[in-house]
């Protein structure tokens, strides 16, 4: 900016209307997303962190179900911890439904179907 001077000189008896115009345009146009990229994954609480790597993930390997457990092999989601917090905000969001229980003897399975309308809205 064309008031930016030496640190010994004194502040400008005035200030033109370019000069206040370019700070607007700063202040605007480039702040605003510079704090995006910077404190954006500051305003997410780490469940919707981990949902959104694991969305991430989905939308990259295009799988029709998700089970828990091989989730577990994306790095940023190894913690069980961390995968059933992102499978209950993307399920809150019906992007994960229910899968159909195999109804088979033992622990069931934790799988999570993809809902087909996510790939109506990601191409």
């Amino acid at each position: 900016m064309g008031c930016a001077g030496p640190a010994e000189a004194s502040p400008p008896g005035s200030v033109s209307a370019m000069a206040a115009e370019a700070a607007c345009g700063l202040l605007d146009g480039y702040f605003p997303p510079m704090a995006a990229r910077a404190f954006g994954d500051g305003a997410l609480s780490d469940a919707e962190r981990h949902a959104r790597t694991l969305l991430r993930w989905i939308v990259a390997k295009r799988p029709a179900v998700v089970n828990e457990r091989a989730i577990r092999d994306t790095p940023g989601l190894t913690k069980a911890e961390a995968v059933k917090a992102a499978v209950a905000v993307l399920a809150a969001e019906d992007v994960l439904l229910p899968a159909v229980p195999s109804g088979g003897p033992g622990r069931p399975r934790q799988d999570h179907r993809v809902s087909p309308r996510l790939w109506q809205v990601v191409r």
